[in-house]
């Protein structure tokens, strides 16, 4: 994302290790789920908020309401 312009990378995620990761991979943010999100990315970003939003889930809920 870094290579096609991004200012600012944002890895939100519940488990510490996985934001290390994102960290080592180029997020210039990392935030954890289990804290209130939303005024900390309203904060990072002056209240403008993310232009643009992954997601990625591993719960096997998550993919039977996918398909």
């Amino acid at each position: 994302m870094k290579h096609a312009g991004a200012e600012r990378i944002v890895a939100i995620d519940l488990v510490d290790k996985r934001l290390e990761m994102a960290e080592s991979m180029g997020a210039s943010h990392t935030i954890n789920a289990g804290n209130d999100v939303i005024p900390e990315i309203e904060k990072l970003t002056e209240g403008i908020g993310l232009d643009c939003v992954f997601g990625r889930s591993r719960s096997r809920s998550h993919h039977q309401y996918r398909n």
